[in-house]
C-alpha cells in the first residue's frame, strides 16, 4: 500500500510543470499630489501596465526569477515619451533600480528583458 501511495504522490510531481521564468517592475516611488504613477503587473489578467503624469519621474525596481547575478535592462520604444535612467542612491546602488521620466503626453511600450524573461509594459503617459 505504501509503495502506491508513493508512486502516486511521484506520478504527479512529474506531471507538474516548473514555475515559468518572468520579470516584473516595482515601484519604489509614488507620484508627486495630483500626479499619476502607477505600475500594473498582473499575469491572472495579462495586464502589464504603467500609467504617469507628464513631468513625473518614478523609481522602480525590477525584479525577475534568473540568478541573483543577472541584471535587467529596460528599454523604451519611444525615448521622447519616455525616458529611462538608472537609479543612482548615496553609499548603495542596486543595478536593478530604474527611474522612469514621463517626458511627453502619448503612449508607448516599456521592454523589460533579463536573462531568464522579458516582459513588455504598456506605457500611458497622461496631461496633469
Amino acid at each position: 500500500m505504501n509503495h502506491t501511495v508513493t508512486l502516486i504522490a511521484l506520478a504527479s510531481l512529474a506531471s507538474c510543470d516548473p514555475p515559468e521564468d518572468y520579470v516584473e517592475l516595482a515601484n519604489l516611488s509614488s507620484a508627486p499630489f495630483a500626479s499619476k504613477a502607477s505600475i500594473e503587473s498582473d499575469s491572472a489578467r495579462d495586464a502589464y501596465v504603467i500609467e504617469m503624469s507628464v513631468g513625473v519621474a518614478l523609481a522602480t525596481a525590477c525584479w525577475d526569477t534568473c540568478y541573483p547575478d543577472k541584471l535587467c535592462k529596460l528599454t523604451s520604444l519611444d525615448t521622447d515619451t519616455l525616458g529611462v535612467r538608472p537609479l543612482y542612491r548615496l553609499g548603495t546602488s542596486n543595478a536593478d533600480d530604474f527611474v522612469l521620466v514621463a517626458q511627453k503626453v502619448g503612449t508607448t511600450t516599456l521592454r523589460v528583458d533579463s536573462a531568464c524573461a522579458s516582459q513588455d509594459y504598456v506605457v500611458r503617459v497622461v496631461a496633469r
